[in-house]
């Protein structure tokens, strides 16, 4: 398929990125670090391989107590029971802004029920518990606010901003499968 030039321009641009930050080395050594928590909070290679050859040559199974899943879910209640809603409030005393925000409120708790910010927010909390980032994202599709969770594998971040909450990223990239359907619609 031959593309027009501004989108070969732009699909070439976006492969340099691309490469740019999925080669960062920071990214890569937190990407190691996040593939490891994830086992560990799985119960999957917590014995290193010479343990696992002697306990097999011993006939000796391997005995996993994960007590790291039952730490991250203790703390995952307690983010469940701490949580709120969002709403919004008025910054003057006027009743058409009164109303307004009561309005959006009632909007933002709709919002929130039908695309089960609470579900999904656990699941961003888990894994920041995990591997230090968990990951979000609100967007408008065909005339609705939908939100989504996203596993933290499939977020290339700049790993060279060093603020606490990545708030000076240069570029950020959200990994997903489109299918022909999709592609062809946009």
């Amino acid at each position: 398929m031959q593309l027009t030039e501004s989108r070969q321009k732009a699909l070439d641009k976006a492969r340099k990125l691309f490469s740019m930050a999925s080669g960062n080395l920071l990214y890569q050594k937190w990407r190691q670090s996040a593939i490891s928590s994830f086992d560990f909070f799985d119960g999957v290679g917590q014995y290193h391989p010479e343990i696992l050859k002697k306990l097999h040559e011993r006939n000796q199974s391997p005995i996993v107590v994960n007590k790291v899943r039952s730490m991250i879910n203790q703390a995952s209640g307690l983010e469940i029971n701490t949580r709120g809603k969002i709403a919004f409030k008025p910054q003057s005393n006027s009743e058409e802004e009164a109303q307004l925000t009561k309005a959006m409120t009632h909007y933002g708790f709709a919002v929130q029920k039908q695309q089960g910010f609470s579900f999904k927010g656990s699941l961003r909390c888990r894994d920041a518990l995990i591997c230090g980032i968990g990951w979000s994202r609100m967007y408008p599709y065909r005339n609705q606010v939908m939100y989504d969770y996203t596993h933290p594998l499939n977020i290339i971040f700049d790993a060279d901003d060093f603020t606490p909450q990545l708030t000076n990223m240069r570029h950020l990239i959200y990994m997903r499968w489109l299918s022909p359907d999709e592609i062809k619609e946009e």
